[in-house]
């Protein structure tokens, strides 16, 4: 088979140079040629199954490559179809083909691309990356500190206060809670060998580029913290969607610590139980946790998920309101009363 496709390259040299391309250019393209001093770096992506066809026409469409025909006559004959790896790779146009094929084909050389979900707890991170084969839940939690996990009663170091000597927004942060809240929701690309300590400064810096100037100057106009704010949004996050009613919600929230009434939010308590329900049952609003928002007023022990930009927004500027209380019905409309009594009347004629 090796002797055929030899035969085959043969041919087309010999057909390229009767065509007047020329023996030399060929060779130039496949091993030769690099890319110009100020060439455009590229996040080249192989998905899980593409073959060589697949590959060769997304080189095409991404200006790394010129031609399918001669990029796939150069893998037919080294025969590497089968070596390409799935992932993310840096490349510049202008590489040879050489080039190309043998980042694509490193299974070193490859970047990961992981995408963390606005609100996901530090136990998601953590579970996401072991899922891709990168590192052990446990590295993250060593890095960022255990999820619902008050570590001032507790024997252990949080390793989540070392941070607070390179990254200053955490310094409202107590320093018996983790790094939930400020591991940035977003997508991003790592190295395969990449360490969860390089993961989670990676998240903190975009954490703090995220976090913008007039967010910061208003919060502090507003004798909070950025760890209230964060806290808040977290919650806000796992409750609602949309910014508006995010907003709505957010304002709910604020009056009710004003005057002292407990939160009652639902996905405070699930941070704790681990569950995904949308309602807390009666056995788990019981649960002894400064995170059950049903049972110790005031804000949470820290915040209860990674938010998004949209809901650090929402609770920086809730829209002003005169609700106190707010429920999703099954078609996902928001329904908001004022009164507890009217509160209890819409969830019976809602969410029978």
């Amino acid at each position: 088979m090796a002797r055929i496709i030899s035969i085959i390259f043969i041919a087309v040299l010999i057909g390229t140079i009767i065509l007047g391309i020329g023996a030399g250019y060929v060779v130039n393209k496949f091993f030769i040629i690099t890319p110009e001093k100020d060439a455009e770096i590229i996040n080249f992506t192989i998905e899980q199954g593409q073959n060589a066809a697949q590959i060769s026409k997304n080189l095409k469409e991404a200006g790394i490559i010129d031609s399918e025909w001669f990029f796939r006559a150069y893998v037919k004959w080294t025969n590497t179809g089968a070596n390409f790896q799935a992932g993310v790779f840096e490349l510049q146009p202008g590489m040879s083909m050489m080039a190309i094929t043998t980042a694509l084909t490193s299974s070193e050389a490859g970047i990961k691309r992981v995408t963390i979900i606005e609100g996901w707890t530090i136990r998601d991170i953590g579970f996401s990356f072991e899922n891709k084969g990168m590192f052990q839940a446990e590295e993250i939690f060593e890095q960022a500190g255990l999820p619902a996990v008050d570590y001032l009663p507790q024997s252990m170091i949080n390793p989540a206060e070392k941070w607070k000597d390179e990254f200053s927004f955490l310094a409202s942060k107590p320093r018996n809670v983790s790094l939930e809240g400020f591991l940035f929701p977003d997508t991003y690309y790592f190295f395969r060998d990449v360490t969860a300590e390089d993961v989670v400064r990676r998240m903190l810096e975009n954490f703090d580029k995220k976090m913008k100037t007039e967010w910061r100057e208003e919060i502090e106009r507003q004798g909070k913290t950025i760890f209230d704010i964060i806290t808040m949004a977290s919650i806000i996050e796992r409750e609602m969607y949309g910014l508006e009613d995010r907003k709505m919600v957010a304002d709910i929230f604020w009056k009710r610590l004003e005057i002292g009434m407990a939160l009652q939010a639902d996905s405070s308590v699930n941070y704790v139980t681990g569950k995904k329900t949308p309602a807390a049952s009666s056995e788990d609003i019981r649960v002894d946790s400064f995170w059950n928002t049903y049972k110790y007023p005031g804000l949470p022990l820290g915040p209860i998920s990674n938010p998004s930009a949209e809901a650090i927004e929402a609770a920086i500027y809730p829209i002003p309101n005169d609700y106190y209380y707010f429920l999703t019905t099954p078609a996902g409309e928001i329904i908001y009363s004022k009164t507890h009594d009217e509160h209890v009347a819409n969830k019976q004629k809602y969410l029978r």
